[in-house]
């Protein structure tokens, strides 16, 4: 076996529980693009998660063929930092569809006309942008915006200041065959993103146990004991008591009662009657 040293400035791997979050969110929103492309394609599309890696972004753009389209994505207010890298014949059937046409296979590689280019765009933000948008589980709501049209992708200088990207590469199943595309973001800002969502998960987690702890709490019953009023006798008089014998209390008439929770005096009040039941009235706190 050959062991390899793990560098923890450049990881090539996402943490386990980072990479957990992540590949539960793409594959909520795979997962909501067939329901969602059902709306505006005349044929079925299942959109899964099929890997994901930290890579230079050297080596994810090598991966890329020429024979493919790409639109920079927005994330929030910012400037433009991720692409959508989809393979052209593949965006050209889904435009076909976006027409009312099934195609029965992928169409021949071409450059996409203006109007095809704009319904491309529509595309990408009707598909990868709004079910990633909307399967998100962070508190803050994220906002994806599909921008330019990056004509060579492969050749893009987006990541020119970027020392790694996560690639995430997605398999696209239709009726006329499956294909992969691609979303390359920065790691550090999928990183913050992704590892904020968490943050939000664990909080609104120990929110409702908490919520649950407090209901059962609430639910565990207790003794509410009302003191009627005290007196101290020598233990000899005690010996001697019997039956209809009267005991003089300390508890003045003209005073409320002592009502005790879990043993503790807690608060006053008077007692009195509801039908044929003895009852007492809060008066006050202790």
């Amino acid at each position: 076996m050959t062991l390899r040293p793990y560098n923890f400035r450049k990881p090539d791997r996402l943490a386990g529980a980072l990479e957990q979050r992540l590949t539960s969110w793409l594959r909520a929103a795979g997962q909501m693009a067939g329901e969602k492309g059902s709306a505006f394609l005349p044929f079925r599309i299942e959109m899964t998660p099929r890997h994901l890696e930290i890579v230079p972004p050297a080596e994810a753009l090598a991966c890329l063929s020429d024979a493919m389209i790409g639109y920079r994505v927005a994330l929030g207010n910012e400037p433009p930092s991720m692409l959508f890298v989809w393979p052209r014949p593949l965006a050209l059937a889904l435009v076909a569809g976006l027409m009312g046409e099934t195609p029965t296979t992928l169409p021949e590689d071409r450059e996409l006309s203006t109007v095809e280019l704009s319904l491309c765009e529509y595309l990408m933000q009707g598909l990868p942008a709004v079910v990633l948008q909307e399967t998100w589980t962070g508190k803050t709501p994220l906002k994806l915006t599909v921008s330019e049209h990056e004509p060579s992708p492969r050749w893009t200088r987006l990541f020119i200041q970027v020392e790694q990207v996560l690639q995430c590469i997605f398999t696209l199943r239709t009726s006329f065959g499956e294909q992969d595309w691609y979303w390359l973001a920065p790691y550090p800002t999928l990183y913050e993103l992704i590892n904020r969502a968490g943050e939000d998960e664990n909080a609104r987690a120990t929110q409702e146990t908490l919520r649950k702890l407090e209901a059962l709490v609430r639910e565990l019953p207790i003794e509410v004991s009302v003191e009627l009023g005290t007196v101290e006798l020598p233990l000899a008089q005690v010996a001697d008591l019997a039956p209809g014998d009267l005991l003089i209390l300390n508890q003045r008439v003209a005073e409320p009662l002592t009502v005790r929770v879990d043993k503790r005096a807690k608060f006053r009040g008077w007692p009195g009657r509801v039908g044929s039941r003895q009852s007492l009235q809060i008066e006050s706190l202790m």
